[in-house]
């Protein structure tokens, strides 16, 4: 598992800080032995996990996909289907922060 730079801390603690406002929520670091970034609250009950990745590049630039480590994408959907609960996973680029919704009715990703 790569450990994340201190930039890479900076740009998931600001976009925490934009997706909080937005969505009405809380986002909790997870601790460090997870494979995702957030633990998604709002008043004090738990809604979903959260993962985040910041491409400094348009969004035409990365083509059709957008690749995840694969023991990432199998801790995702572990999680979603042990918990029930939704994992959102938000990619910043340089025309804003979009995202996908993982959940228990399509827990796939799809690989290739």
């Amino acid at each position: 598992m790569m450990r994340e730079s201190s930039v890479d801390k900076y740009n998931e603690r600001t976009a925490s800080s934009v997706i909080e406002k937005l969505w009405d929520v809380k986002l909790f670091e997870c601790a460090k032995g997870y494979r995702c970034d957030w633990q998604i609250m709002r008043k004090g009950k738990h809604l979903a996990f959260g993962e985040y990745k910041c491409s400094r590049k348009p969004i035409k630039s990365k083509g059709d996909n957008y690749w995840l480590d694969f023991g990432k994408i199998l801790w995702l959907e572990s999680a979603v289907l042990s918990t029930g609960k939704p994992v959102f996973l938000f990619i910043e680029f340089d025309e804003g922060i979009f995202y996908y919704e993982i959940n228990v009715a399509s827990p796939r990703l799809e690989t290739g």
